[in-house]
């Protein structure tokens, strides 16, 4: 008689990332490494899969609720996707206002009349300023994060930006 062993995705990686190095090479034969990459990246392809890092659960998350219109809490909503994917791909990085030398990297949306929505348009930093636009307040330690959430998001991003 065969059993079925079942562990969440959340529970091997964080096994996987406690374990000895004999044993992460297991965990990498029997999960795939792709599962258990240490690039957040690699691990960080949904907003599920950003809730499954933090330990939350999406319900849990979503649906946002506030006593507004149907527009405001759509908003709030995807506000509130974008910020827990921002905090998963940051890691243990937060950002400090008031470090003037702490580049801040963003991604910036330009609007695209053909397709009737925001296309990822390019990552830029600042040390302090605050700039107003299309870009989104949500910021990285780094150009490749920045770039990875303005391009693997960009449809949650876009449907941000037009309903606020």
């Amino acid at each position: 008689m065969s059993e079925t062993l079942v562990i969440t995705k959340a529970k091997a990686i964080q096994a996987y990332f406690n374990a000895s190095d004999e044993t992460k090479k297991l965990l990498a034969n029997l999960f795939g490494e792709e599962i258990l990459s240490q690039k957040i990246t690699d691990r960080i392809k949904t907003f599920e899969d950003a809730c499954t890092i933090q330990n939350k659960k999406v319900d849990d998350v979503i649906p946002f609720k506030i006593p507004f219109t149907t527009q405001d809490q759509t908003a709030c909503n995807l506000l509130v996707q974008l910020r827990m994917i921002n905090s998963a791909l940051c890691e243990d990085w937060q950002a400090d206002y008031a470090d003037d030398d702490q580049k801040k990297w963003r991604p910036w949306f330009k609007w695209d009349a053909s397709s009737s929505c925001f296309r990822f348009s390019f990552s830029g930093y600042d040390y302090t300023a605050a700039h107003a636009g299309s870009g989104v307040r949500l910021v990285f330690p780094t150009k490749e994060l920045s770039d990875y959430f303005g391009t693997q998001f960009e449809k949650l991003n876009s449907d941000y930006l037009i309903t606020q």
